[in-house]
C-alpha cells in the first residue's frame, strides 16, 4: 500500500469538538508517541470529529492510518462521506461489510498504538470495550496500560 500526505478534508461539515472530545484528543496528544507505530485505531465515533483529528495527529507520519470502528452501517456510510480523500489516500481505513465486523476482527493486524473512543454509559458496555481491545492489544503483541487511556466519560 502506498500512502500519500495528508489531504485537506472539508471541515464545514464536521461539529466543534464538543468538550468530551477536546478531552479525549488532549489525551491523545500526550500519549501519542507511547511507541510510535503507524496506526491508531478511532472507536464508535458517531460525528467524524475524533476520526477526523486523529487523522490531522499522524499527518506528520508517511504510511500512518486512522482505523475507524463504528457497529453501525450507516455511520461507517457517513465518515465515508465526510472524509472522502483521507479514504481515497488509504490513511483512513473503514469497516468495508454490509455489516461491520466485530471490532476485534476489523483491528486485526493493525499497528495501532492508541485507541480514541467515548467510554459507554453502562457497565456491561464497558466490560465488552475493555475485553474487545484487550484481545487487539494481544494480538498486536501490545499491552494495555490503564494509566494511559485516551477516552473520557460520555456522560
Amino acid at each position: 500500500m502506498t500512502s500519500t500526505a495528508a489531504q485537506p478534508e472539508p471541515t464545514d461539515e464536521l461539529p466543534a469538538p464538543d468538550q468530551t472530545e477536546r478531552v479525549i484528543l488532549r489525551a491523545a496528544q500526550e500519549h501519542g508517541e507511547i511507541g510510535r507505530p503507524c496506526d491508531m485505531l478511532v472507536i464508535g465515533d458517531t460525528t467524524g470529529v475524533l476520526t477526523a483529528e486523529a487523522l490531522e495527529l499522524l499527518s506528520d507520519r508517511p504510511g500512518a492510518r486512522v482505523l475507524s470502528w463504528t457497529s453501525s452501517r450507516a455511520e461507517t456510510d457517513a465518515l465515508a462521506a465526510l472524509l472522502p480523500g483521507s479514504l481515497e489516500a488509504g490513511r483512513l481505513v473503514l469497516p468495508t461489510d454490509a455489516e461491520p465486523a466485530p471490532l476485534e476482527e476489523f483491528a486485526a493486524g493493525a499497528e495501532a498504538h492508541l485507541a480514541l473512543a467515548r467510554l459507554p454509559k453502562s457497565l456491561a458496555a464497558l466490560e465488552d470495550l475493555a475485553r474487545r481491545l484487550a484481545v487487539v492489544a494481544e494480538r498486536a503483541g501490545g499491552t494495555t496500560s490503564p494509566s494511559s487511556p485516551a477516552a473520557a466519560s460520555s456522560t
